[in-house]
């Protein structure tokens, strides 16, 4: 019966050209938003990934300590979000985006500080986090919507590129982390700190792009 209602001609649309990969990365400014969400992403989730293994193994925290730890940084992430959501459209896009380059440098330093170091506190390794997890409200409120509508007819693409990326680089990041891991947080902070690194250098890069901040007004 339903072979009855079905149209003998195709409908007329507008024939749109699918936009190719190569075409997304021509845009300099394109390039240079996702290259720094996308590892803005990985510390997080790699510490993420080897949390319960430093905490629980290497400095002695039991599972329900653990607990508070981790509930500690999703709660900061999520307050954050809300908090920044009202105030942050209320200044200026050039400001908010140094304000959190800032931000990803003090964290940096203080992961630094604290591999050096080679500290047992779970707390201080935890503050240096939550520092951390608070840089990246910001580009995920602003930045992020940006990234998926900077090429409008290809915002399906976008996303699934850039979560494919996201998760396979975590991956290896984890795998690298769990290879070097001697038993404390040191190893780990290294290869946080070197991801930081280019984060806090593209942060900067994205504050000062004319193109960027144009689309962000």
């Amino acid at each position: 019966m339903t072979c009855i209602f079905v149209p003998s001609k195709k409908a007329k649309t507008a024939e749109k050209s699918p936009i190719k990969y190569r075409t997304l990365f021509s845009s300099k400014a394109f390039i240079l938003i996702f290259t720094t969400l996308l590892f803005r992403c990985l510390p997080y989730w790699m510490f993420l990934g080897m949390s319960s293994i430093i905490y629980v193994e290497a400095l002695g925290v039991d599972l329900a300590h653990y607990g508070y730890y981790q509930g500690t940084w999703s709660l900061v992430f999520a307050l954050g979000s809300v908090i920044a959501g009202v105030y942050v459209p209320r200044f200026q896009s050039k400001i908010i985006l140094r304000l959190s380059a800032y931000i990803s440098l003090l964290s940096l330093i203080a992961i630094v500080l604290v591999t050096l170091s080679d500290s047992k506190s779970p707390l201080l390794i935890a503050t240096t986090f939550i520092v951390l997890s608070i840089a990246g409200i910001i580009p995920c409120i602003i930045v992020y919507p940006l990234l998926v509508s900077f090429f409008p007819e290809a915002k399906g693409k976008v996303a699934s590129l850039f979560l494919t990326l996201r998760l396979i680089l975590t991956a290896i990041c984890i795998q690298l982390a769990g290879y070097f891991y001697t038993g404390s947080f040191k190893s780990v902070g290294v290869i946080i700190s070197l991801i930081i690194v280019p984060v806090v250098i593209t942060s900067f890069m994205m504050a000062n792009n004319k193109e960027i901040l144009a689309k962000l007004e």
